[in-house]
């Protein structure tokens, strides 16, 4: 009976071999305490570990054959294939005039874009701001001191009617006139009171100057000193008198107004183009010359002559922008530059300058000037050219790209040693080269 390998393999154990090896060392001496000349180590030497058997050469194979399955799966699911595709190109001087129209409702939108019109939306943004600044006018300035005072008439029943520049007179001495002819109401009798007639008026220092300007006070009419209605004509104060001035005054000159307001302005257009800029709807083009704007002023604002040190300016501005429908804008340019029935496309008409030439008043039509360099690219139907391929495969890809209108390809295979790819057009990408005129 043939003997089995696990039953015949006998585990011997070897006894640790102990060596006993003796260190020779020179007696050191700390104070009273001698340390030994001689110190013995001991070494333990363990024995080795018996190989177990080879493995088999099937289990080894097993394993190699499922690392290359894995690999092949991997390499099938995760590999990809870029098509670059340089497509038929042309750069073009532009320079033509075009007609653009309101929008449309959807009721047209299916025949508008069967058609060769260009059609626009119009898109309002606005933006207020105000900006402070001082005044850089001096003038000599004499301003006569003011205030209200309430005339008294308890003299009669009747209305006693004083005359433009009547004087009121202070005691001590300061006079102070109407400016316009006022009539001061009779007495009236409540309760077997004799209730004095009364009206309330501004009254204007005779001259200028800060004197004039003072506190609450009585006042008297010189005018009709002498007769019976000097004591029962009189003046009270109503507010203090103010404003008298003689010297130089800080006054707004129609260049500080218009400076500030430029400087505004041209800060509210910023903000204005960089709000459009982040309104532009999807499939629209905003060109910076084919806008409206304008400013409105505010009614407080202040005015060239008046009299202060510091002022401010408030504007308002409404942009008006005609949003260009992109795609329009595209198949007109082609149609005029390209053969008949080209299908392209062009790429840069940001770039391409844009000026309002002509509107019409309700801004149902505009006609606009165009000029420069037009970059034209021939479409290629993407999901078709990727079935062409997973379908004839890398070897035949010349007999079908002279189908599309390419100016050049390349396949490119991820990882580049790898050739096999699934019938799947996600595993493909496509990758589209675009000149820049220098090429």
């Amino acid at each position: 009976m043939a003997k089995k390998i696990i039953q015949d393999m006998v585990m011997r154990r070897r006894k640790p071999e102990i060596k006993v090896e003796t260190i020779k060392k020179e007696e050191h001496s700390f104070g009273d305490i001698a340390m030994p000349k001689n110190k013995k180590r001991l070494s333990v030497k363990m024995p080795k570990f018996i190989k177990l058997p080879r493995l088999k050469l099937a289990y080894k194979l097993v394993i190699v054959l499922f690392f290359i399955v894995a690999a092949i799966f991997i390499l099938r699911n995760f590999s990809w294939v870029t098509l670059r595709i340089t497509p038929k190109q042309e750069f073009k001087s532009i320079k033509t005039s075009i007609e653009a129209f309101a929008g449309i409702d959807s009721q047209k939108k299916e025949e508008a874009n069967n058609s060769q019109n260009v059609y626009f939306e119009l898109m309002e943004v606005s933006e207020g701001g105000e900006k402070a600044s001082q005044s850089s006018g001096i003038k000599k300035m004499e301003k006569k001191a003011s205030g209200k005072i309430v005339i008294y008439n308890e003299y009669s029943a009747t209305p006693q009617t004083l005359v433009r520049r009547t004087r009121f007179e202070t005691p001590d001495g300061k006079i102070y006139r109407i400016d316009s002819q006022t009539t001061v109401p009779g007495t009236l009798v409540k309760n077997g009171q004799i209730i004095p007639g009364s009206v309330e008026v501004t009254v204007y220092a005779d001259e200028p100057g800060e004197k004039y300007n003072m506190g609450l006070s009585d006042f008297t009419v010189p005018g009709f000193k002498g007769d019976a209605k000097y004591d029962k004509f009189y003046a009270r104060s109503k507010t203090e008198m103010t404003g008298g001035f003689v010297g130089q005054s800080n006054i707004i000159t129609e260049d500080d107004i218009s400076s500030v307001r430029e400087v505004l302005r041209n800060e509210i257009k910023e903000t204005l183009i960089k709000k459009t800029e982040m309104s532009i709807p999807v499939g629209f083009l905003y060109y910076a010359d084919l806008t409206m704007l304008d400013f409105v002023s505010d009614k407080d604002n202040p005015h060239s002559g008046d009299e202060a040190k510091d002022f401010k300016i408030k504007e308002k501005g409404i942009l008006k922008v005609f949003l260009i429908k992109e795609n329009d804008l595209s198949n007109v340019l082609v149609s005029k530059y390209l053969e008949k029935g080209a299908d392209a496309r062009i790429m840069n008409l940001k770039d391409i300058s844009a000026s309002l030439s002509e509107r019409k008043k309700d801004n149902d039509k505009i006609i606009f000037s165009m000029e420069g360099a037009g970059h034209f690219v021939w479409n290629i139907n993407e999901d078709n050219l990727k079935k062409d391929f997973l379908e004839k495969g890398n070897s035949n890809i010349e007999s079908f790209l002279k189908n599309y209108p390419i100016e050049k390809a390349e396949v490119i295979f991820h990882p580049s040693w790898w050739r096999f790819v699934l019938k799947d057009g996600s595993k493909v990408k496509y990758e589209e080269i675009l000149k820049t005129g220098l090429d």
